[in-house]
């Protein structure tokens, strides 16, 4: 291999684990509303199809994402061919996933009083709300003289 390939090859690889990254935070930015341990499963599961790396030669240790050796070896020779490349992605899954679930578990205490403060807060600003609502007046001042009301009663 001559150094223009190998440094051809990290670019590749640069801008593919961007490009990676840039999904994952998509991922975890589309459905952050969502319960934590359904945003983990997402995006984990993001990571782990476009991160993991698969040997396409194991000679020279040519690595490829195992995304791509998945589509070209099923459409070209089917599911058999490509359960070795399954295998690492399944393993890098279910250790990321371990590792998330630990994440959460430790941080449980934390997350759930930063959730209940920001409920506080947002039970602030609807009371709030409440106050700063005009009284709702029924005498005849509020409406025009073809007695169409300015504003909606309650």
């Amino acid at each position: 291999m001559h150094w223009e390939n190998i440094t051809e090859y990290y670019y590749a690889w640069g801008a593919y684990l961007v490009g990676a990254a840039g999904c994952s935070l998509a991922t975890w930015w589309l459905f952050k509303g969502m319960p934590r341990a359904f945003v983990h499963f997402l995006v984990i599961t993001v990571m782990a199809l476009l991160v993991t790396p698969y040997a396409m030669d194991p000679d020279t240790m040519v690595m490829a994402p195992a995304l791509v050796a998945l589509g070209y070896g099923s459409i070209t020779e089917g599911f058999t061919a490509v359960k070795p490349v399954l295998k690492p992605v399944i393993g890098v899954w279910a250790v990321l996933m371990v590792l998330s679930l630990v994440y959460q578990w430790v941080t449980r205490d934390s997350y759930l009083a930063k959730r209940q403060r920001r409920q506080d807060e947002n039970d602030q600003i609807d009371a709030d709300d409440e106050l700063l609502l005009p009284p709702i007046s029924h005498s005849h001042q509020d409406r025009l003289p073809n007695e169409v009301p300015l504003r909606a009663e309650r």
